[in-house]
């Protein structure tokens, strides 16, 4: 047995899809030049004034996360004697 087609899934989805349409389309623009550079006729550009600073070491702390349980390697005993001796 068919069931025919119900419209009002499409009638739910089309708003959104114009929606999505709008809000991306635009994002889709082509005429910016593939090179990446401005339509600027003149082939000589002036070199940009730049600023240069030195390179510095900074120390950080280093930090180590551990999960589970830490434990000695070596395990002892301590404990306190009496000062006489027998």
């Amino acid at each position: 047995m068919l069931i025919p087609h119900s419209p009002k899934p499409l009638r739910a989805i089309l708003p959104a899809a114009l929606v999505l349409a709008i809000i991306f389309l635009p994002a889709c623009k082509s005429d910016y030049p593939a090179s990446g550079k401005t339509g600027s006729s003149d082939t000589k550009s002036v070199p940009r004034q730049v600023k240069t600073v030195k390179v510095t070491e900074t120390p950080i702390g280093e930090t180590v996360t551990v999960n589970g349980t830490l434990a000695a390697y070596d395990q002892t005993t301590a404990g306190q004697t009496s000062g006489t001796t027998g």
